[in-house]
């Protein structure tokens, strides 16, 4: 027989406490900016746009996406941490 697994230690409770609400909008807001800017991003290869209309297109949905992940991966950390 197998030996025995405790199984408390698998599901302590966090240190960390709960999810804030800054953190639940703020992964909200990365989110939207994220796929947004590669939805506008897509925008910017239209055959309807002069080529300086698509590669302003183009870069405003970039740095949207940049922007989302900015967010996301260095912003809400830090104010967690505070």
């Amino acid at each position: 027989m197998a030996a025995k697994q405790n199984n408390d230690e698998l599901f302590a409770e966090s240190s960390r406490g709960a999810t804030s609400a800054l953190t639940f909008f703020g992964f909200i807001i990365s989110f939207v900016l994220f796929f947004g800017g590669m939805v506008v991003f897509s925008y910017g290869f239209g055959a309807e746009l002069s080529s300086e209309q698509g590669l302003i297109t183009y870069a405003g949905g970039l740095a949207a996406s940049f922007l989302g992940v900015i967010v996301a991966i260095g912003i809400i950390p830090a104010i967690e941490k505070k």
